[in-house]
């Protein structure tokens, strides 16, 4: 009911419409969320992570279907629901939620649906799908955030989350091609200073692609690429820090000049790659004294070369 329709017959009354008028937005509000028969939530990062809105869903839903794709190590996310609820949760597989999203979306007509992913749901952005497809069957959804570890691999090393630039995906070599466009933005991230999220590509399986593997594939892109512009390769001499199962108990960063510490190391998936851009004291302070990270400096690149990379790069890729 309208809440106008509530308040009209007491405008006599200035408390009696304030009360009736939050009474009333109160009743729209639940009449609201009866409707809402889809949700997105986020699992977070570790059993210690889930929020109690998510634990709610849990008990309340008819149907739950949790994804482990998107983020390799998330298989706990499907254990700790099933326990939960062990006869209505159900594996889900990528064709599952994108082959096959307008069956999920259907069942949502007559049944309440939870669609479980790790971390954030919308920090894979192949899950926007699943809201497009919902709004565009008039099906009512809700999306409830999950600790991100995205943002937890940026935090955690000590650098200021506001001087990340774009964030990057290298390709694994299943794919089929090269990771220009990854050297690229990364270039570009540099040339202004900022630092650089380096994701990890992960194939079908959920196996993800090894921090080693991915910096050699850069590196052979920019060999490639300084051969034919004629400049000078610069990745040998940047910093790198290798972010493993970010804010975890057994989480780790390791990190240093070249590629060499982070390819003598084994690590535990989920991983991530940064590259620093311009430190500030702060950062540098830090990432030695937390990390024991030996921040050196950089054989004199300025921005400015990076600057100059990027154009020479653009004209080629």
């Amino acid at each position: 009911m309208p809440s106008s329709v509530l308040l009209y017959p007491l405008l006599s009354g200035y408390s009696s419409v304030i009360l009736l008028f939050c009474y009333a937005h109160d009743i729209i509000i639940m009449e609201d969320r009866k409707t809402v028969t889809l949700y997105l939530a986020g699992g977070g990062i570790s059993a210690e992570t889930i929020t109690l809105g998510l634990k709610s869903l849990i008990k309340d839903a008819d149907k739950i279907y949790v994804e482990t794709y998107t983020i390799p190590g998330s298989e706990w996310l499907y254990e700790f629901i099933k326990n939960l609820a062990p006869q209505k949760t159900i594996l889900a597989h990528r064709s599952d939620l994108e082959d096959s999203i307008n069956q999920i979306i259907e069942e949502a007509r007559s049944m309440t649906i939870l669609i479980v992913a790790p971390g954030d749901p919308l920090i894979a952005t192949t899950h926007r799908s699943i809201i497009l497809e919902a709004d565009k069957n008039n099906v009512e959804y809700r999306i409830l955030p999950g600790v991100s570890g995205v943002c937890a691999a940026k935090t955690i090393t000590g650098l200021d989350y506001y001087k990340f630039g774009r964030t990057i995906t290298i390709p694994g070599p299943w794919r089929g091609v090269k990771p220009y466009s990854t050297y690229y933005y990364l270039v570009s991230n540099l040339c202004i200073g900022l630092h650089t999220l380096l994701l990890l590509d992960i194939d079908d399986k959920g196996r993800q692609l090894s921090p080693c593997l991915a910096l050699k594939q850069l590196n052979d892109v920019e060999i490639e690429l300084s051969r034919e512009a004629g400049y000078k390769p610069i990745l040998d001499k940047l910093l790198y820090l290798a972010v493993s199962r970010a804010g975890l108990v057994d989480s780790q960063v390791i990190g240093g000049k070249g590629i060499e510490k982070i390819c003598n190391n084994e690590l535990k998936a989920p991983i991530s790659i940064i590259v620093p851009g311009r430190l500030s004291s702060y950062e540098k302070e830090y990432l030695e004294t937390i990390y024991r990270i030996q921040v050196e400096e950089l054989s004199n690149i300025q921005e400015r070369d990076y600057c100059k990379i990027m154009n020479l790069v653009t004209e080629i890729i």
